[in-house]
């Protein structure tokens, strides 16, 4: 791979190093060469925690990522995988590493990568360039203050009470009155005894109770928009130069 050649790069974190190592000889076995299969810490290739992922494959965003991985102990294979490869080589690549049971499976877009820009990386987290010189990165915590949604539940319960309510209704009363006058006619009649009924009305209340519905609540939400300030701490690295002979000079980033 002297070349400079387009494709993207699938690793895998493993909990252990002999988890790694098995998956490893297997892609190894399984015909992928060396300069396409890499495993952190593993004697002959780079120690550094993105540059065995061959170059800068790894976006920046998730190197923090790795550092936690490694910080907890886990190793990690990758494997770079040119354009245009058929998918059956990358599910069959897929399959020996899941056979390990990874923790953390990702894949990177690699852009005009090359086998020797690849393999060009330093021991542990100096990079070591063609003209003796050593880089020592000085990273620095940045604060990013996001929002989550909670919820706070309102309830509404409904209870049936009892009023006290008059209301007047007019009613009537039949009452038997009676009187004693002349006959208007000559008609004579029998003597003999007779019982007569005279029935009277009477009206009394009678009270039913209907539903009907005269008022209603109506439920609804507003939106307020408030401003909270954060306050936090972030850190950054420091660097200390001592000058032999001379006095301390501190370098802050």
């Amino acid at each position: 791979m002297g070349a400079a050649m387009n494709g993207h790069v699938l690793v895998a974190v493993y909990p252990s190093r002999s988890d790694a190592e098995r998956a490893y000889d297997a892609l190894i076995r399984s015909g992928m060469g060396d300069d396409s299969v890499r495993m952190n810490d593993r004697k002959g290739s780079p120690r550094g925690p993105w540059h065995w992922l061959f170059g800068n494959a790894i976006p920046g965003s998730e190197q923090e990522r790795y550092r936690t991985h490694f910080a907890e102990g886990r190793s990690a294979v990758s494997v770079f995988m040119k354009d245009g490869q058929p998918r059956t080589s990358l599910r069959r690549i897929e399959e020996i590493l899941e056979r390990q049971q990874p923790v953390d499976v990702n894949h990177f877009k690699a852009e005009g990568m090359s086998g020797a820009a690849a393999a060009e990386t330093t021991q542990g987290e100096h990079a070591q360039t063609t003209q003796g010189e050593q880089v020592i990165p000085l990273p620095r915590e940045e604060l990013k203050v996001g929002k989550k949604v909670t919820e706070t539940v309102r309830h509404i319960k409904t209870h049936v009470v009892e009023e006290p309510v008059e209301q007047d209704v007019s009613l009537q009363d039949e009452e038997m009155v009676i009187e004693q006058c002349p006959a208007t006619t000559a008609a004579g009649g029998s003597l003999e005894e007779r019982d007569y009924e005279i029935h009277e009305r009477h009206e009394e209340p009678v009270i039913e109770k209907a539903m009907r519905t005269d008022e209603q609540l109506v439920v609804r939400k507003k939106v307020k928009e408030r401003t909270e300030h954060v306050r936090d701490k972030v850190r950054r690295t420091k660097a200390d130069v001592e000058k032999i002979g001379a006095e301390e000079k501190k370098v802050t980033t």
